[in-house]
């Protein structure tokens, strides 16, 4: 896979190939449960499987409690999903793991502005699942001197920003 295809591309199949070599575990269970979360399966398992894959994330449970709900979460990074899905899934893969051809960095300095108000927006961003505050974020952002183009416009772009996307993420310093 390209870059001009990742970034673009709705091969979701190709897509989660490239993630499965390059992403942490964290990152394919976040984008797992924002899948479920985004119109996948609605069942009790599914919203199971969101639950333990994020809390697994976090480190607030175990990885063997994955085991209970596995088999969900393997269906949503093995299978390939409808077609008419894909564009959605691609959208939430990236928002996921941003860029693998070029990972984002921020300068330190930005992170202890203010006594950390940029990572401190990030987190109540990702605790609260309060993603309609990503516009903010990247005001505050350019505020303190962020001049990185990818991480503002991916602030400011419309759509589906879901927990462990890559901007909040880099600036929380999550992998």
């Amino acid at each position: 896979m390209t870059e001009a295809e990742w970034l673009a591309g709705t091969d979701l199949a190709g897509m989660k190939d490239l993630a499965r070599t390059r992403a942490s575990l964290r990152k394919m269970l976040l984008y797992a449960a924002a899948w479920c979360r985004c119109g996948g399966p609605q069942t009790s398992r599914a919203r199971e499987a969101v639950e333990v894959a994020e809390l697994c994330a976090d480190g607030q449970a175990r990885l063997s409690e994955l085991s209970r709900v596995g088999d969900v979460l393997s269906a949503v990074l093995m299978g390939p999903g409808r077609k008419e899905d894909h564009p959605v899934y691609a959208a939430v893969l990236r928002d996921v793991l941003g860029n693998p051809f070029r990972p984002a960095a921020v300068k330190p300095g930005l992170l202890g502005w203010e006594g950390g108000t940029i990572p401190r927006l990030a987190q109540a961003i990702y605790d609260e699942r309060a993603f309609d505050r990503m516009p903010f974020l990247g005001d505050a952002l350019e505020e303190v001197g962020c001049t990185d183009a990818n991480v503002l416009a991916h602030c400011h772009q419309p759509g589906a920003h879901v927990r462990g996307c890559w901007v909040v993420d880099l600036l929380l310093e999550q992998s």
